[in-house]
């Protein structure tokens, strides 16, 4: 366990080094993460960078299953140092929406995705899914299951 904590409300920008990973807690129950960057490295005592990833698991609120749960992860592109650290994350906290940019889709065509970039990928297609035949119903996917694609492409 570490001595970090979340705000009751505010935000937390993370020391990832290079890239972004941001914590917007809007209150304890409901809090949106903004790109992850989690490293190996920051594991180790003398890197000043933190494993967010570690900290969310330790931070974030639970469900009545007992399962940490993050109310929104939005991923703002695929680059290494946005999205490190999404498959681990996604295996290990109840993601209730994942925000991704309509680019996630149209931009992944002939260039070569990291694992974490194809995980992203791959979750927002399964979720894409899941939220057409919850459409086709008139609702929306359960928590969990639910997408929201942001943005615009040309």
């Amino acid at each position: 366990m570490s001595s970090w904590q979340l705000p009751e409300v505010g935000v937390v920008c993370w020391p990832v080094g290079n890239g972004d990973a941001t914590t917007i807690v809007v209150d304890p129950k409901t809090i949106l993460q903004v790109d992850i960057n989690h490293r190996g490295a920051a594991d180790g005592d003398d890197d000043d960078r933190v494993p967010v990833v570690d900290r969310l698991l330790e931070l974030l609120p639970q469900n009545d299953d007992g399962d940490p749960c993050l109310s929104i992860l939005a991923i703002t592109h695929h680059d290494e140092d946005h999205c490190s650290g999404f498959e681990r994350l996604v295996d290990e906290v109840v993601v209730e929406e994942l925000w991704v940019t309509l680019r996630s889709f149209v931009d992944v065509d002939g260039d070569e995705l990291t694992d974490d970039g194809q995980a992203i990928y791959d979750e927002a297609c399964r979720r894409r899914t899941c939220e057409v035949q919850a459409a086709s119903s008139g609702g929306r996917a359960p928590a969990g299951d639910r997408l929201r694609i942001v943005g615009n492409a040309d």
